[in-house]
């Protein structure tokens, strides 16, 4: 009867589970950062649509920027859940606030006693309400003046 040494079979038992788990962890990493520049995206299009509203009223600009922010497909994040959504519209200003919560499945509340907030993801985005006509005009008298 030959004898052999099963040190490699030993080895490849405890390192795969760790590269296996490396490997799923960056796939998490990447989905996570893929949701927080879409919700970004997302916040800042929310702006926008409430920005250039500027001839409305701000109850009118509200309400746009609100009935696209329930327009928004909140399906298409991977790793996040939307919690809470807050809107600031003044006679100026815009103000988009977006939260919610990372879903990390081996991180449960059933699995582990972390804190709950540690697993929150929040984005503000601000932007000015500006009227169009105004400043198309107001760019055409800077450049009469240049010229």
């Amino acid at each position: 009867m030959k004898c052999e040494d099963g040190y490699f079979t030993i080895e490849a038992t405890l390192l795969m589970p760790v590269i296996i788990m490396v490997i799923l962890f960056l796939y998490y990493v990447s989905f996570y950062l893929y949701d927080c520049c879409l919700l970004s995206q997302d916040a800042y299009l929310v702006v926008l649509e409430g920005g250039r509203n500027m001839y409305d009223d701000t109850e009118t600009a509200t309400q746009k920027a609100q009935s696209m922010i329930n327009q928004q497909y909140f399906d298409k994040y991977m790793s996040w859940k939307a919690n809470k959504n807050e809107l600031y519209v003044d006679d100026k200003n815009i103000t988009v606030i977006q939260s919610g919560q990372v879903r990390v499945p081996m991180f449960s509340k059933h699995f582990w006693k972390f804190e709950r907030q540690n697993f929150f993801i929040k984005v503000k985005r601000e932007g000015k309400r500006r009227d169009p006509v105004t400043f198309i005009r107001n760019c055409r008298k800077v450049m009469k003046l240049l010229e």
